[in-house]
């Protein structure tokens, strides 16, 4: 059995250890499992200065500001967390931004938490 550093959520282990217990057990193959054979073909990214313009569930009600396929990833998947990268520019175009998984058909999964980077000091 493989420990896994719970420090260094950047590995592929990290992310199967899905109850992060430092173990890979029978209990983590349950997400595994849940997710098996779906594939994300990327990433939207969205802005807005209105946070009624997010919902982590409910569909989009806005445009996305742009997105990036999957097929952009960095990183080695046998090894590494795969990460994406887009720059929103600067000035950033809206105060709130958040991403969203899409499939092949276009349908979206749902949002990720949204950023306010335009924090109170």
């Amino acid at each position: 059995m493989q420990r896994i550093d719970l420090e260094n959520y950047t590995t592929a282990a990290w992310v199967v250890d899905a109850d992060h217990n430092s173990e890979v057990l029978y209990g983590d193959l349950t997400a595994v499992g849940w997710h098996f054979n779906q594939q994300i073909s990327g990433y939207n990214i969205y802005a807005s200065d209105n946070m009624s313009d997010y919902s982590q569930q409910a569909a989009s009600v806005i445009a996305p500001l742009g997105s990036v396929p999957y097929s952009q990833a960095l990183g080695d998947a046998a090894v590494d967390r795969l990460r994406l990268e887009y720059q929103l520019g600067s000035p950033t175009p809206a105060r709130y931004v958040w991403v969203r998984p899409y499939c092949r058909t276009g349908e979206e999964g749902w949002a990720s938490d949204w950023v306010d980077t335009q924090p109170s000091a």
